[in-house]
């Protein structure tokens, strides 16, 4: 390491070091993100297995059901299609359905319907296990639908009371039913949504299907109509035993024709009354989309302060059917081990962050507050503040050689700052705009200014002598326009053009304009007693100020541009400058100016004027001062100036003359008022003066 002056200094590679040490946090930082991002996927990868591996089995186990249940089914169809079994042999009939009914635990209802007279046979289970049989027979001579009921013997189906019997009820007929339509309708074996069967195997109410099949005859007329009902409790018991994970579960779903989602199995037989019941299902049934089709569909939902990760995929659309095997797990069940890590890491990385900040301190301490000053010294070239100041003392070789290089910045900008008034560069090097070609319509108030009689003075001093009254005067002018947020576009000689609204947006900018200029006047008159008092000329200022809209921005060639404002607004500005020269005043207005601001400042209109190159002519106004700032004489004066130029412009020359002042704006009108007095305005005369030169 370098001495210098006795002191040793440390070079940029020491500070590499304790970069290094940052970068080798970095690393560590980067190695545990990327493991706990493949643990994480690793453990939702087992959980999408797990999920997709027990809608499998579900899935098989549904089928498995729904397989049982149509081959019951098919079975008869072909034994009463085929005549193996005669559906007009009541007794046969009977037997036969009581032995299926007693062989399948999953049947609750075995049926057939007659299509000829609806003659109808049904065996079936009750809640309490027992069998019963239902019968409608038609009689033959009333043609009445009689109906029996009989409780069977479950140990001889051929033993049985009768519980029940009455006369013909219309509504007993089955052939309007909709299992019967339904099957009718289809012309084949089809599935009618779930229903609630109340009470079975010692559950108070589960969900079944009905499977009606249609009995045709060699000539394809329909005999009659097979229903056979299912429970689904055996599927909600075996969700019940279904291990998915430690806290998963899985649940079935039937998408209704009306657009209800209900739950037809699920672990907890409560679910099947009441969704509501699980708060998990509740959350997870609007997840499901119906248009998914077959696959094996992702999900995430959040139930009762959780979130879970879950799948669904549907069962059995080819049947009719439209089931949904839904199955969830806690997300911290899966995701817990691989958060415990990350947390695990987290405070390893904090431990190895604290020890790289000692580190880190121990060598920042040397030049944090070196680079600090540096930094507010760059700060404030920023702002233009380039006093002198002593260079920089550290022991890094590197800080003080950029502290000698600001500190040679400063010197070549205090030498430049010579040549261009401070406030004029400070303003460009605040404004941040990167200078490129181009434009914007921006609504802006443009003033322009000059010094009145200028050639006469620039001919009474010496060119030095009148080089620095220029500067002087431009840097008085400039100030308040700059405080007040304008923008000071150009020096052209002893004029200023300046505007304001742009590049940066000024609320109230032609107010705000209107104050900057009266400052400047009385600036101007504080600093004009002193020059005459040093025996330098009178120096007085003469403004014009024009509101309306402009193109703003920075106009030149590629080598070379200038932000400035160009358009009407522009020149109207410039000529309301010049016309102060013919009216006596300091500070003219434009109509559209003089509209934003009248309740705050007092003005006199002056004229109707029509500026070279303009036909139509605007009301010019001299500013005198801020509202509550000129005292009650001058505002009188205004306002009898206002009504002898109402009258003037009504023709009504006595009155106007009367009411007119003394002064030269006055004595123009007066003069005007003479001549139209001996020779009248022709007919159509607007009042509108129009000049003929600048």
């Amino acid at each position: 390491m370098p001495v210098v002056g006795g002191r040793m200094r440390l070079r940029f590679r020491s500070l590499l070091i304790a970069v290094m040490l940052g970068l080798l946090l970095a690393t560590v930082a980067v190695i545990a993100v990327t493991s706990y991002v493949a643990g994480r996927a690793t453990a939702e990868d087992l959980s999408s297995q797990v999920l997709a591996q027990t809608s499998e089995r579900v899935r098989d186990r549904v089928e498995g059901e729904l397989s049982v249940a149509v081959a019951e089914a098919e079975l008869d169809r072909e034994r009463v299609a085929s005549k193996a079994l005669d559906s007009r042999d009541q007794a046969a009939l009977a037997g036969f359905f009581l032995d299926e009914i007693a062989a399948h635990p999953q049947l609750t209802w075995l049926g057939w319907s007659n299509e000829a007279d609806g003659n109808h046979l049904s065996a079936k289970r009750d809640p309490d296990g027992s069998l019963g049989l239902f019968q409608l027979t038609r009689n033959a001579s009333t043609g009445k639908l009689v109906f029996e009921q009989s409780r069977v013997d479950t140990g001889d189906h051929t033993k049985r009371e009768v519980v029940l019997h009455y006369d013909d009820k219309p509504e007993n007929d089955p052939r309007p039913r909709p299992y019967y339509v339904v099957a009718k309708q289809v012309h084949a074996p089809t599935w009618i949504e779930t229903h609630m069967f109340l009470g079975n195997a010692g559950v108070a109410a589960v969900p079944g299907l009905t499977r009606a099949t249609p009995i045709y005859d060699a000539s394809d007329r329909l005999i009659g109509v097979l229903d056979a009902d299912f429970t689904l409790d055996a599927l909600s018991r075996f969700l019940a035993e279904l291990h998915v994970g430690a806290r998963g579960f899985a649940f079935v779903v039937e998408l209704r024709s009306d657009g209800e989602r209900r739950v037809i199995a699920h672990p907890d037989p409560a679910v099947l009354v009441d969704a509501k019941a699980d708060a998990r299902v509740n959350a997870f049934l609007p997840v499901i989309d119906p248009s998914k089709g077959g696959e094996l569909v992702p999900a995430t939902f959040a139930a009762g302060g959780k979130e879970y990760l879950g799948s669904y995929r549907l069962v059995d659309g080819d049947r009719g059917l439209h089931w949904v095997v839904a199955i969830a797990l806690p997300r911290d069940e899966i995701l817990g081990p691989v958060d415990a890590q990350r947390t695990r890491t987290f405070w390893i990385m904090i431990v190895a962050l604290l020890v790289a900040l000692v580190t880190a301190v121990l060598l920042a301490t040397q030049i944090g507050a070196a680079i600090r000053r540096l930094t507010r010294e760059t700060e404030a070239i920023a702002q233009f503040e380039i006093d002198a100041k002593p260079i920089e003392e550290s022991r890094v070789v590197e800080v003080r050689q950029l502290s000698t290089a600001i500190e040679d910045m400063k010197r070549g900008l205090r030498a430049f700052r010579k040549f261009v008034p401070a406030d004029l560069v400070r303003g460009l090097v605040q404004s941040g705009d990167e200078a490129v070609q181009g434009g914007v319509r921006k609504t802006i108030t443009v003033h322009f200014s000059d010094i009145a009689n200028f050639t006469t003075i620039s001919e009474s001093l010496a060119p030095e002598a009148l080089v620095e009254l220029l500067s002087e005067y431009l840097s008085i002018m400039s100030a308040p326009i700059l405080a007040s947020g304008g923008t000071i576009d150009k020096y052209i000689g002893d004029a200023v053009m300046a505007f304001w609204n742009a590049p940066r947006a000024v609320d109230d900018h032609a107010f705000v304009a209107c104050k900057a200029v009266l400052a400047n006047r009385d600036i101007l008159a504080i600093q004009r007693a002193a020059w005459i008092a040093a025996g330098r000329p009178e120096v007085r200022c003469r403004v014009g100020l024009h509101t309306g809209d402009a193109v703003v921005g920075n106009i030149g060639s590629d080598a070379r541009l200038d932000f400035t404002a160009i358009g009407d607004t522009v020149n109207l500005a410039s000529r309301l400058e010049g016309l102060n020269k013919a009216y006596g005043t300091e500070i003219l207005l434009s109509e559209s100016t003089y509209e934003l601001v009248k309740d705050r400042v007092v003005a006199r209109p002056l004229d109707r004027v029509a500026v070279k190159g303009k036909e139509r002519g605007i009301l010019i106004y001299e500013l005198l001062g801020l509202a509550g700032d000129v005292d009650d004489a001058g505002v009188a004066a205004a306002a009898r100036h206002a009504r002898a130029l109402s009258a003037y412009f009504a023709r009504q020359w006595d009155e106007a003359q009367a009411l007119l002042g003394g002064d030269a704006a006055a004595l123009v009108i007066a003069t005007r008022i003479e001549t139209f007095t001996r020779v009248p305005p022709p007919p159509d005369w607007d009042g509108v003066h129009r000049m003929t030169s600048k």
